[in-house]
């Protein structure tokens, strides 16, 4: 009796199974982190790469008994194994707003074209939309509160 067909059949249910074009982030030492919200639970984020871009997914839950808006997104950060900031991408959540009713989650799915270092961190963040992001008289700019500058030439 031939193994081939064994070696065939196990072969084939490993790529049925496991999936040829999708390399799970574990295999490149790549950490996640998900940093503590107030009124909203973050669920560990899904990293993985599938050709030549990376997927990012995961979900915002109500925290429970909070009822009020929940308005925002989720920012995500690749951090180097030095520390430092490698590229940070803000990702929509859908629905945008957290739902006060049935199961209470958002989800977000982001892809990026870019390379996540092995040793990196993918750190994940909640940021509330619904409250202003600049302090008054401090000047500082908020996450989407500035006016984007005028290309030269335009009359913007």
């Amino acid at each position: 009796m031939s193994r081939w067909p064994v070696a065939i059949g196990l072969l084939g249910s490993f790529f049925i199974f496991v999936g040829c074009s999708t390399d799970t982030m574990q295999s490149r030492q790549v950490s996640v982190e998900v940093l503590p919200a107030q009124n909203v639970i973050l669920s560990k984020p899904v990293v993985d790469k599938s050709g030549e871009r990376f997927e990012i997914t995961g979900t915002v839950q109500r925290q429970p008994g909070y009822s009020g808006m929940l308005f925002g997104h989720v920012n995500i950060e690749i951090v180097d194994h030095d520390g430092y900031l490698h590229d940070s991408f803000p990702a929509a959540l859908t629905p945008r707003s957290i739902p006060s009713f049935g199961n209470q989650t958002s989800s977000y799915d982001l892809y990026i074209q870019a390379e996540i270092p092995a040793g990196s961190t993918v750190r994940v963040s909640y940021s509330d939309d619904s409250k202003p992001t600049t302090q008054p008289g401090t000047g500082m700019p908020g996450v989407f509160m500035d006016r984007p500058k005028p290309m030269s030439g335009s009359r913007y």
